[in-house]
């Protein structure tokens, strides 16, 4: 009761559920950043069916314990069938912090006529990163550069691909990069690609 508006990052966890019981009990307005954690498509890929069954039932919880719920994208919000009580909002995450702005990268200096294509971001199997490895025999020219992680497993697996394919000359994997690092890796690359079969951080 002392709190008057309770924020939850994301619906799963004791420590989620029970602050939004606690807050409905209180009267305490509540409104919840789902993270992708509400769609469809999320409860399409759980990897059981208890854990699918458990997300189904939460679309018809949530309106009971939240007022509202916050999505990242429009894609988001319709392919998530639930609202809280009082509907839901859009906030796009910020991608730009307009208060210290950096100038844009420079075009890679082409000393080479290859084409270096990058992903940066969380290794998960949305992602579709075996695309972009498919995609890298095609044409001599390609480089492929994949900043990120998160997945070492899924990593290891496309490493051991890699290997496979004979591409280890023409594929490079940096790891995690620091917010400081990622002006180098936008000069570093000219074709950003954002393969995923579902995305709405992008």
């Amino acid at each position: 009761p002392s709190f008057d508006l309770l924020h939850v990052h994301g619906p799963w966890g004791a420590t989620s559920a029970w602050s939004l019981l606690l807050a409905r009990r209180h009267g305490v307005p509540t409104i919840l950043t789902a993270r992708e954690a509400l769609t469809v498509h999320d409860r399409n890929t759980s990897q059981s069916l208890l854990r699918a069954s458990a997300k189904t039932l939460a679309w018809g919880t949530i309106p009971r314990l939240v007022d509202i719920v916050v999505y990242t994208s429009k894609l988001e919000r319709d392919d998530s069938p639930t609202e809280g009580r009082l509907g839901s909002r859009i906030v796009w995450h910020a991608v730009v912090d307009e208060a210290e702005p950096l100038p844009s990268p420079s075009p890679r200096a082409a000393d080479s006529e290859d084409i270096i294509v990058g992903f940066l971001g969380r290794f998960d199997p949305k992602k579709n990163l075996d695309l972009l490895l498919d995609a890298i025999p095609v044409d001599p020219r390609l480089r492929l550069v994949l900043a990120g992680g998160g997945n070492e497993r899924l990593a290891q697996s496309l490493r051991e691909r890699v290997t496979r394919m004979g591409l280890g000359h023409r594929v490079d994997f940096l790891g995690y990069i620091s917010a400081a690092e990622r002006a180098a890796f936008f000069a570093r690359i000219d074709v950003l690609a954002l393969p995923s079969n579902y995305e709405n951080f992008g």
